[in-house]
Parts: structure tokens; sequence; C-alpha cells
């Protein structure tokens, strides 16, 4: 329950500075969009980029920390909690259907 508290936070905080930014008239909607853009990717490839090092290096944070779960070692489905991998599959065989016909 506390990932689902932690990932809530992490979503409507930077909602409601967004909301706030463009409220104020300090910036339009889609300059705060292009930047919660910019910072989704940067987030993305610094924790992909870490966890890819500690793997790489075989430390022991990376083989028995549970808070360094990663998606490179263990998949979308343990590091997020929900059966992502399997929405994947099913969205790449969709996708191959509709390029074979």
């Amino acid at each position: 329950m506390t990932r689902v508290w932690i990932a809530l936070i992490g979503v409507v905080a930077p909602v409601l500075v967004m909301w706030s930014r463009v409220r104020l008239g300090v910036h339009t909607p889609s300059q705060t969009l292009a930047g919660a853009c910019l910072g989704v990717t940067k987030a993305c490839l610094w924790f992909t980029a870490w966890n890819g090092i500690q793997i790489f290096l075989d430390t022991p944070s990376s083989q028995h920390d549970t808070a360094s779960t990663s998606i490179l070692r263990d998949g979308l489905k343990n590091t997020v909690g929900v059966r992502v991998d399997s929405w994947i599959a099913q969205a790449e065989v969709s996708l191959g259907r509709a390029m074979r016909s």
C-alpha cells in the first residue's frame, strides 16, 4: 500500500505544480507538458542506466536489495506490481496480426 501512496504523490504533486504554473501565467500548457515529458524521459534514462550499471558490476545491492529491483533484471510485472508484461505481449500479438493484414 505504501508503493501506491508514493506513486500517487509522485503523479499528483507534479500535476499540481504544472497547473499552478499555468494558472499563474508563468508558462503555457504546452510548455508544462514539454517539461513533464522531458522529466519522465530523464527519469527513465537515469533509472535504466543506474540499474544497468549495478547489474553489470554485479554489486551485492543489485542482487539482494529489494529497493533496487530492476526492470532490466525482473521485468515490468515484478517492478511495477501489475501484469504489464502480459499486456505488452498481447499488444505485440495484436500489432503483428494488424501488420500481416
